[in-house]
């Protein structure tokens, strides 16, 4: 049991002035972040050019790198996928923990993001479209920007692996999974976590799926992906890990570049959604002041 006072004073300074005053004393005042087991963060690419949702800066990943360092405690997603087999154990940290993750394998993982994430001692799991890899293939969303950002290597996701990352599938042709038969998804996920797994010698075990909304992946699609012997799915949409999770039904926040990448916006968007989780779970009615923010209205891959 955390501290009387502990959420007060880890949150206070980040978050003065950022919430409605009601609202934010509430924030201070809950109890709602104990009951969470773990955050997980999407981030997409890592570049000083942002011109949509998916990039962050690298000062600013580097921010809140050292952010995270200092206030949470950052776990592997397979301590995570333990911890929900298990149990957290007994005497770990009070710090609340945090799961970091990237999608769609760009280059600038292995360039820019994976050197940072060293330097501050924190390890991530990065989710690659197979069929992009090592090829000049653009995403569909890439295409109106005002440079490329290219895929990573082959080469580059071994180096990942190397430098002790882990990495899983984000399908081989990021399909939309909702939208396949069940052949068609089978296929994805076979041939992509086989591909990743002979190019960079590391199992496959964890799928996130592209798009990330809660329509995107349905029960039908979550059984196929079990099937396909994944142990794990995450989705983008917003929300919290508590105790007890199914994890082929894990959530994530993901890291937009105008309202969630500094430290203080970070720890708002992170509260509301645990808010909006707990409530969610208990079947109440949304809260009042919903931030701008929210998850769901982040454009992610």
């Amino acid at each position: 049991m955390r501290p009387a006072g502990w959420i007060k004073k880890r949150l206070a300074a980040p978050l003065a002035g950022a919430l409605p005053g009601g609202l934010w004393r509430r924030a201070l005042s809950s109890t709602d972040t104990d009951r969470v087991l773990a955050t997980i963060v999407a981030l997409h690419r890592v570049s000083p050019r942002v011109e949509d949702e998916l990039s962050v800066t690298p000062r600013q990943l580097k921010a809140l790198c050292e952010y995270w360092r200092r206030e949470y405690r950052v776990v592997s997603l397979g301590q995570l996928l333990q911890m929900l087999s298990t149990g957290p154990g007994a005497g770990i940290s009070e710090r609340p923990r945090l799961v970091i993750t990237f999608d769609d394998g760009y280059a600038d993982n292995a360039e820019v993001a994976a050197p940072i994430l060293k330097a501050a001692g924190l390890t991530a799991t990065f989710f690659l479209a197979s069929g992009f890899v090592g090829t000049q293939r653009r995403f569909a969303w890439d295409v109106p920007l005002s440079f490329v950002p290219a895929i990573m290597s082959w080469a580059q996701a071994r180096e990942l692996v190397q430098a002790g990352f882990s990495v899983g599938s984000h399908t081989r042709n990021h399909v939309r999974v909702s939208q396949c038969s069940t052949g068609e998804l089978s296929a994805e996920l076979v041939y992509s976590r086989m591909e990743i797994e002979d190019r960079v010698g590391q199992p496959v075990l964890d799928f996130a799926y592209p798009f990330g909304a809660a329509s995107d992946c349905l029960a039908e699609q979550r059984a196929t992906i079990a099937a396909a012997g994944y142990r794990s799915c995450l989705s983008c949409h917003g929300g919290a890990v508590f105790a007890g999770d199914d994890a082929y039904w894990l959530e994530r926040i993901a890291i937009s570049p105008r309202y969630h990448a500094t430290p203080g916006a970070w720890e708002r968007q992170r509260l509301l959604t645990i808010r909006r989780s707990v409530d969610a779970r208990e079947g109440v009615q949304p809260r009042t002041a919903a931030s701008p923010s929210a998850p769901d209205k982040a454009k992610v891959h």
